[in-house]
């Protein structure tokens, strides 16, 4: 009688499969998103071109910091390029690029607003004019009706 036991095989850890469909997330679809990203589509449109949702995206860069990194970094790739095309165009028309540049990267290349205190708009898109801007526009009415000899009706 033997008391040789049989040796064990050592036993593979099977790690389950996650249930679900497959990650969307793989090379071909950050391509995707970083080249649209880099000629300044906002994020919804990089997510369109690339057929993930914004909520997927949004967690993968919660997941994976340096995807965000990727992406800013795609984004400004296009910004310098967008520059290049304007400083090159300036002798002929530089007027897309700066279009380009305004829609892409609005804070950094919005028209400025001059002072917008006089005329405000209002919830009926209506405009609301201050009482210092109704006078002056009487006062100028009444001049203009006096240079021509009459009086203002009313």
């Amino acid at each position: 009688m033997s008391t040789h036991q049989p040796t064990q095989t050592p036993t593979k850890i099977i790690r389950p499969r996650q249930p679900g469909r497959p990650t969307k997330r793989t090379n071909e679809t950050l391509r995707i998103l970083f080249e649209a990203a880099a000629i300044g589509a906002p994020i919804k449109a990089c997510c369109a071109a690339a057929g993930v949702s914004t909520d997927a995206f949004n967690a993968w860069r919660d997941a994976d910091p340096d995807l965000q990194k990727q992406f800013d970094e795609a984004r400004e790739r296009g910004r310098v390029q967008a520059l290049s095309a304007l400083q090159r165009a300036q002798k002929d028309d530089w007027r897309a690029a700066a279009e380009w540049l305004r829609c892409a990267f609005p804070a950094d290349y919005r028209a400025k607003v001059e002072n917008l205190q006089a005329v405000q708009i209002n919830q009926n898109s209506r405009p609301v004019i201050t009482a210092e801007i109704l006078k002056e526009i009487q006062e100028r009415r009444k001049e203009a009706f006096a240079t021509l000899g009459r009086t203002p009706p009313g």
